[in-house]
């Protein structure tokens, strides 16, 4: 399926929050810009997009804009992927319009980070975990940030293909020992292949400043097998 941007679209979390006045009409998450007036950001009228709508609005309405978010609402996209403004006021679009402006990332097929002033998604990776451990838990800390982070997107990846039943086994991942703050407990895959990856879901991604992020494995008796290891994808907060 090819990328779309249907315009219907959701904030799911938003930084950088300011009130603007429209001169133009605007759609929840769509790109803004300035040009005699807060308008629809547009790659063919060189409007550059400074911000991302957080709210719909009609001409002379005050809305809130977001310098960062995290929005909802597209179809066909590939996690990783760039993300431009396109050559049609308040889209975007998987290739660069006529002026070229990378406004974000691709989280999943359906979510992007969107961050038209620049935003860099890290990421980091624990330990390898033989998951056959027996029925024992193994903590690990992933990262102990200097600033104020927010998760935004977390996986298992296997190492070792899986075999037997692994299931039993789970992980979580929280702001202490044997916490589920960020992710509940999740269960290991059977039959997973090298190099494939289970999607964990967040439940809530902010991380103050140093506060560690744990991560709890629970094992699997030894007659099964498997190798896997966590990444987590996040971003700095920006500082307002």
């Amino acid at each position: 399926m090819a990328f779309a941007d249907t315009a219907q679209r959701v904030v799911l979390e938003g930084w950088g929050k300011r009130k603007v006045t429209l001169a133009t009409l605007a759609q929840v998450g769509d790109p803004i810009g300035y040009s005699s007036g807060w308008k629809q950001a547009d790659a063919n009228a060189s409007i550059p997009a400074e911000y991302v709508a957080g709210e719909d609005g009609e001409v002379g309405d005050e809305i809130t804009l977001y310098l960062l978010a995290i929005v909802r609402g597209f179809t066909g996209g590939t996690a990783g992927a760039k993300l431009y403004l396109s050559d049609t006021a308040g889209r975007y679009s998987d290739a660069s319009g006529s002026d070229v402006q990378r406004v974000g990332q691709m989280l999943t097929d359906t979510e992007a980070l969107i961050a038209p002033l620049g935003q860099e998604v890290h990421s980091v990776r624990g330990k390898q975990v033989d998951l056959d451990f027996g029925a024992a838990t193994d903590d690990e800390v992933i990262l102990r940030p200097g600033r104020a982070i927010t998760v935004i997107a977390a996986r298992l990846v296997y190492e070792g293909a899986t075999t037997g039943t692994v299931a039993g086994g789970n992980i979580t991942v929280g702001t202490a020992v044997d916490g589920e703050e960020i992710v509940a407990a999740t269960a290991f895959q059977n039959a997973k292949a090298v190099g494939t990856s289970t999607a964990l879901t967040i439940v809530a991604g902010k991380v103050a400043a140093n506060t560690p992020i744990c991560a709890r494995w629970t094992g699997v008796a030894a007659t099964q097998a498997g190798l896997a290891h966590l990444e987590l994808d996040y971003i700095v907060d920006p500082r307002f």
